[in-house]
């Protein structure tokens, strides 16, 4: 019997001035614990910033992260559209720019379901639960 190859996972991201969050997201990602997967490759669309999100992204040196700008604000939907016609993965994952994974574990819990009942002619979803944040402040 011979081994099942590992799935690649590709992470997509749209992103609207994120500039205070995408770096802390970028590196939380590539520190996942990736045991049963490979961690195949992040793409980050930014869909019109006005910030510094594009410049802080690409400040992160690694081959998995591919970054592409749009100067024009066209929506989350259109730009996710634009990373599932991209993506090179087994499986994607959309993840939001605001957020932070809730542990190292988060995105193996999340693809986990998938891995096991991974199959060509069948369609899954999976969704994480939400964990909210106090604001440190009014904004």
């Amino acid at each position: 019997m011979s081994a099942h190859p590992l799935s690649k996972i590709t992470i997509g991201i749209p992103a609207y001035n994120e500039a205070a969050n995408i770096k802390h997201l970028l590196l939380a990602l590539l520190k996942q614990n990736t045991t049963g997967f490979i961690l195949h490759e992040i793409i980050v669309i930014s869909d019109g910033s006005t910030d510094d999100t594009v410049k802080i992204a690409r400040s992160i040196t690694n081959s998995r992260i591919h970054v592409f700008e749009f100067t024009q604000r066209e929506g989350q939907q259109k730009r996710q559209n634009q990373i599932l016609a991209q993506y090179t993965g087994d499986i994607i994952v959309f993840i939001e720019a605001d957020t932070l994974p809730a542990s190292v574990d988060t995105l193996k819990h999340l693809v986990e379901p998938l891995l096991i009942l991974h199959s060509d002619d069948k369609l899954m979803m999976t969704i994480g639960n939400p964990y909210y944040l106090t604001p440190r402040n009014f904004f």
